[in-house]
């Protein structure tokens, strides 16, 4: 079969703003030659905005009345978004755990031993792309995902109460119509200014995201191949062996991506092939790295990992004793 190619699908292009990679608050103010560096990235799960319409109208059986033209496109009943969350989901988990492994290491005492560190630019641009060719090496080779029934995916609606004193200064309706919001200090790249001077520029991000339901059995999963092949792997430091060792050849990440396929196949086939039972829609708080930090109900999150928010969750920014709540929409 022909290998997919997902970005002719037009699922990238922005209609209310909510996926900006285009626009020009996220290019640069400034220096024409040299763009501002922007803290948020949209991760392979980021739901694109044209997705995100379009399966707010799947949801909604009456349409959604957002003076946007429909669209006759059925992207829940369509095998390839199955198809392209399986392999995103397998490259994004590699990424989180490489980046949990890097958090997690113990400094080293010899000089002469690597010192395991986060994915650079360049090392998460090569992974996402081995990944990629990986998968797309077992559609040329026959393994396809088998044709499942139409799936509906529950889009949650809410929107963000801002509070002070237990009073409200305002309100941002329907936050998980847009795939993303960006809150910070700097009014040129943010949509929800964040004023006290404790915030950073660029703070943190709000994105609509899909989630795998268990993300347990695929940690475990990596976990357990992890430490086989490290056992199996000569006592000496290599050269690269401050990257985790799916990240030291491409035969294993390759062994990796069949292992973690078959894991998302069963999850599938146990959940009698319904996609939306595998993976959720959700809304996603990330802080990108801010200096005073981003709170969940009192808890500070961790930078650039994303962690669902729910009803009645409160965010907090910095030392600012505003309260951002989120609410269900009636």
């Amino acid at each position: 079969m022909e290998a997919p190619n997902y970005g002719r699908t037009g699922l990238l292009t922005s209609r209310l703003g909510g996926l900006p990679v285009t626009r020009p608050r996220l290019l640069s103010l400034g220096s024409p030659t040299v763009p501002r560096p922007v803290k948020w990235y949209p991760s392979l799960l980021t739901i694109p905005q044209q997705l995100l319409d379009a399966l707010r109208r799947e949801d909604d059986g009456d349409g959604v009345d957002d003076g946007i033209p429909g669209t006759t496109t059925s992207f829940g009943s369509d095998p390839s978004l199955v198809a392209y969350l399986r392999v995103a989901t397998i490259a994004e988990s590699l990424v989180q755990w490489w980046l949990r492994w890097a958090a997690s290491a113990p400094p080293q005492q010899a000089a002469a031993a690597p010192t395991p560190t986060g994915p650079s630019r360049k090392q998460l641009a090569a992974l996402y792309t081995a990944v990629l060719e990986c998968c797309r090496d077992d559609f040329a080779s026959g393994k396809t995902v088998p044709p499942s029934a139409p799936v509906v995916f529950f889009i949650p609606t809410y929107k963000l109460l801002v509070m002070k004193d237990n009073r409200k200064l305002t309100e941002y309706a329907n936050i998980t119509w847009r795939s993303l919001w960006l809150l910070g200090k700097e009014p040129d790249v943010n949509d929800v200014l964040l004023e006290h001077p404790s915030c950073s520029s660029q703070h943190a991000a709000l994105e609509m995201r899909f989630v795998l339901a268990d993300e347990a059995a695929l940690s475990s999963y990596i976990a357990e191949k992890v430490k086989a092949m490290t056992l199996d792997a000569p006592p000496l430091p290599l050269p690269g062996a401050n990257v985790p060792v799916f990240a030291q050849s491409k035969r294993a990440l390759h062994s990796f991506c069949s292992g973690m396929w078959a894991v998302l196949e069963d999850a599938l086939t146990a959940a009698g092939g319904d996609a939306s039972a595998v993976w959720t829609a959700e809304l996603q708080l990330i802080d990108l790295g801010s200096t005073n930090h981003t709170k969940l109900n009192g808890e500070v999150v961790p930078a650039m990992e994303a962690t669902t928010v729910i009803d009645s969750d409160v965010l907090e920014f910095g030392f600012s004793t505003r309260k951002y709540v989120v609410m269900r929409s009636a």
